[in-house]
């Protein structure tokens, strides 16, 4: 695991993510109004130079070199490790997540190497 992708991802998050425009919503897009992410596009475009906007999530997910299914699990909330649909808490989409839940999020794969999407979002 990568701790230190990890903690720079939180601290990002819990700074308000500087520089983008945060969304769970959306991978990765570069417009001329700037560039919107979730946590693996920012993980993709912020900490690996060579990226080039394709495949975001399979390059966040080499980079953080996590166990099988922890990287899925925390860039799709609604998914388990093995792929299976997770019912989110009523009223909550990908595109409210806020990123101090999504912080927490980070913080919970660094403490159970599990995102914990559910509490974090019913909390």
């Amino acid at each position: 695991m990568n701790t230190e992708i990890l903690i720079q991802t939180k601290e990002w998050l819990l700074a308000g993510a500087p520089g983008y425009n945060f969304d769970m919503s959306v991978i990765y897009d570069h417009t001329d109004c700037g560039t919107t992410c979730c946590i693996g596009g920012y993980i993709a475009k912020a900490l690996d130079p060579s990226f080039d906007g394709f495949d975001a999530l399979w390059v966040a997910e080499n980079l953080l070199d996590l166990p099988p299914g922890v990287a899925n699990a925390l860039f799709y909330p609604d998914e388990g490790f093995d792929g299976q649909y997770l019912k989110l808490p009523e009223g909550r989409f990908y595109s409210n997540i806020t990123t101090q839940e999504a912080a927490q999020a980070v913080q919970n794969v660094i403490d159970h190497q599990d995102p914990r999407w559910l509490e974090v979002l019913s909390a």
